[in-house]
């Protein structure tokens, strides 16, 4: 990766030497992104080279990229959602290498979001938690995480649940209870034990 375009015999001269350093790299594709309007993406990052020679990162999305993000209104835990906007606020914060960069990706952020249901005060609840937990020194003792729960979420249900353990020092998480990796990853019904091939079969006598 580069940001300096170059001639193609630099390119092809910096390929064959990368393979010769590491031969290991003989079963690993290699992909090269070119520098396009001075701009260079990579990973989430988009470098924007300046005129003076100086980068300025941006959040990079690809043009296939949506806005799609978890609906508010959609049968997941209240901690989930706020998670959603903590998380791209996180990236905006740490991303954008410019004061603007910053104040334009927090302006996406919220518009985004909107659009997929979610109210204002979530963005305020989800700040004041931020707050909170830079606020909260962190702890040395650690508990012990065999006592957390993990049990599917069933709004309503699920909340009492966790307020009854807590009251017995006994963390609870959730997690959703129909997916669609749990109906997508094992759509092939499985095979009867008996047309089972290369098995060896226990006998009791």
């Amino acid at each position: 990766m580069w940001m300096t375009p170059g001639s193609k015999s630099k390119h092809k001269k910096w390929n064959p030497s990368l393979r010769t350093s590491m031969p290991w790299t003989k079963n690993i594709k290699f992909t090269r992104e070119n520098i396009k309007d001075n701009c260079l993406p990579f990973l989430d990052c988009a470098m924007h080279l300046e005129e003076n020679g100086n980068l300025n990162i941006e959040v990079y999305r690809k043009p296939t990229h949506t806005d799609q993000y978890l609906l508010f209104d959609s049968h997941h835990p209240l901690e989930h959602k706020l998670g959603v906007i903590k998380t791209l606020h996180h990236r905006a914060e740490h991303v954008p290498s410019k004061p603007e960069g910053k104040k334009k990706e927090h302006t996406h952020i919220k518009e985004s979001l909107k659009t997929c249901g979610y109210p204002n005060w979530a963005f305020i609840k989800s700040a004041k938690m931020h707050r909170k937990e830079d606020q909260t020194p962190a702890r040395e003792d650690k508990k012990d995480r065999r006592n957390n729960l993990v049990i599917p979420y069933v709004a309503g249900v699920s909340e009492k649940l966790r307020r009854v353990f807590s009251k017995h020092n006994i963390p609870v998480y959730f997690r959703p209870s129909n997916t669609l990796r749990q109906k997508l990853v094992h759509p092939k019904d499985k095979t009867p034990k008996h047309k089972l091939n290369n098995v060896v079969c226990a006998v009791q006598c």
